[in-house]
């Protein structure tokens, strides 16, 4: 699924950065989930996301649960975003070992996929 944007929420958890959430749209019913922040509190009662209640923010709490979203994200049929999971780890390899020409190469290959994703947001709103 992909409810208001849950695969970007994702996303940018899974790059460590918190999301805002609404907890009190979830009516504890695991039948009827209608948005984002439905899904997202459903995974914090499940114990997979961690919450700031303070700030109004989820996040994922540690490293092992960022690995078992990877994998579900793999498993997902969201390929594109699998894709970039795995574009990230041959950028990280590449820079540990000093592998200047794989950098080159996967840095291009994102900016050109950034680059795609801003045209076609363009073109859908006109």
């Amino acid at each position: 699924m992909n409810l208001d944007g849950l695969q970007e929420a994702i996303v940018s958890m899974l790059g460590g950065l918190r999301f805002k959430i609404n907890t009190r749209t979830f009516q504890n019913d695991m039948l009827n989930i209608n948005s984002r922040d439905d899904v997202l509190t459903l995974l914090i009662h499940l114990g997979y996301l961690a919450y700031d209640s303070d700030k109004k923010e989820v996040y994922i709490p540690n490293q092992e649960v960022a690995d078992e979203f990877k994998n579900s994200v793999e498993y997902s049929g969201w390929s594109g975003i699998s894709e970039a999971l795995k574009s990230s780890d041959r950028l990280l390899d590449a820079t540990i070992h000093q592998d200047a020409d794989t950098v080159a190469a996967e840095l291009d290959k994102a900016h050109m996929l950034n680059e795609c994703v801003i045209e076609k947001t363009i073109n859908e709103k006109q």
